[in-house]
C-alpha cells in the first residue's frame, strides 16, 4: 500500500486491486498536508490537515477513520509515529507548537514549546521526526534552526542547532541507523548532518548530549 491526498479524500494503491477510494466518505474538511505510516504495523497511519485535526486510519477497517485528534490552532504540517510504537504520535504545527499524543486518549500528553524565541511567538513547524529510540524529538521551522526537545521532559525547548540554512527548515528526517539527519529548505539545500548521537538506544539516553558535528551540503544547480 502507499497513500496519498486527492482532490476528493485520501487514496490508497495496492498493486494487487490499483487504485482505491475507501477514505472518501470521512475525508478531512480541508487540506490534507502530511501523512505518516506506522513502522510496528503499516495498517495504520496518520493525516494532518489544515482542517486543525489529526486522524488515525487503519486499512484493514470498512470505516477507517478511527478516530480524529484535535488541540492545535492553525494548519498541521508534519505527523510522526513514536519509533517502535502504535500508540503514541506527534504532531507538528503553524501555531508555533508541536504535540505529543497517545491513540488512546483525546487530549495532548504533551504540547512543546519554544519560549526563546525573544518575543517572537510565531514560529511554525514545518517538520517533525523522532530520534531512533524515541527519546529525542526534533523540528524545522521557520527561524532556519533546528529544535530539539527531550519528549520526557517538561515541554521546554533542550537545544537550538545551526545546520546552516539561510531559510526556514522545510523538512527534516533521520536515517535508518539513527547517526545522520538531513535537513531541506526551499533553497533546494539539503544538509546531512553526521556523524549524530541521537539517543540511539535507550543505554544513551542519559547522556543529555546531541552532537551534530560534520556537515555535507547538497544544493540544486
Amino acid at each position: 500500500f502507499f497513500f496519498f491526498q486527492a482532490e476528493d479524500g485520501i487514496r490508497d494503491f495496492c498493486l494487487s486491486r490499483g487504485l482505491g477510494d475507501v477514505y472518501k466518505r470521512q475525508q478531512h474538511t480541508s487540506d490534507v498536508v502530511s501523512l505518516a505510516v506506522c513502522e510496528e504495523d503499516g495498517n495504520f497511519f496518520l493525516s494532518g490537515s489544515t482542517d486543525l485535526t489529526t486522524k488515525i486510519w487503519d486499512v484493514r477497517m470498512k470505516n477507517p477513520a478511527l478516530n480524529s485528534y484535535e488541540g492545535h490552532e492553525s494548519a498541521i504540517n508534519s505527523v510522526a509515529f513514536l519509533p517502535k510504537s502504535t500508540k503514541l504520535f506527534a504532531t507538528g504545527s503553524e501555531d508555533s507548537t508541536v504535540r505529543l499524543y497517545d491513540l488512546r486518549m483525546q487530549k495532548a500528553l504533551q504540547v512543546f514549546r519554544d519560549k526563546s524565541n525573544q518575543g517572537e511567538s510565531y514560529d511554525p513547524i514545518y517538520s517533525i521526526t523522532f530520534s531512533r529510540s524515541g527519546r529525542l524529538l526534533f523540528a524545522g521551522s521557520e527561524n532556519q534552526q533546528l529544535k530539539v526537545w527531550d519528549v520526557l521532559g517538561n515541554g521546554e525547548i533542550l537545544k537550538h542547532i545551526n545546520l546552516g540554512h539561510s531559510k526556514l527548515i522545510k523538512k527534516v528526517a533521520i536515517s535508518a541507523d539513527g547517526f545522520a539527519l538531513a535537513s531541506a529548505d526551499p533553497n533546494g539545500k539539503i544538509i546531512i548532518s553526521q556523524p549524530c548521537l541521537l539517543y540511539t538506544s535507550d543505554a544513551a539516553d542519559d547522556l543529555l548530549c546531541v552532537d551534530l558535528g560534520g556537515r555535507r551540503i547538497f544544493k540544486k544547480k
